[in-house]
């Protein structure tokens, strides 16, 4: 691990922090976004790339793929529970 990829990972924010550390798996972080009131991280875990965003006190998780982003939770017209470590067991569910 290189000290550019380990400075970035210091500078992750607790709550992404709180969801790797639940994640079964190896993962790489590939991006990280600050935004207004959340923020936004994309993740590679065994070779699936998703893309997590956190706005106005919930999160999404969506997969990216060639075609684009596929929208996986929460479910359509549900809200999420921001509870972090359900987080991490959707994408521990995703990747099982």
């Amino acid at each position: 691990m290189n000290s550019k990829y380990r400075r970035m990972l210091n500078r992750l924010p607790e709550d992404i922090k709180t969801i790797l550390e639940g994640l079964g798996s190896e993962y790489i972080v590939e991006n990280y976004n600050p935004q207004y009131m959340g923020w936004s991280v994309d993740i590679v875990i065994k070779s699936k790339r998703f893309n997590l965003v956190k706005e106005w006190h919930q999160v999404f998780i969506s997969e990216i793929k060639n075609e684009g982003n596929i929208h996986l939770w929460p479910e359509k017209d549900k809200k999420s529970n921001l509870e972090l470590e359900n987080v991490a067991g959707v994408i521990n569910e995703l990747i099982a």
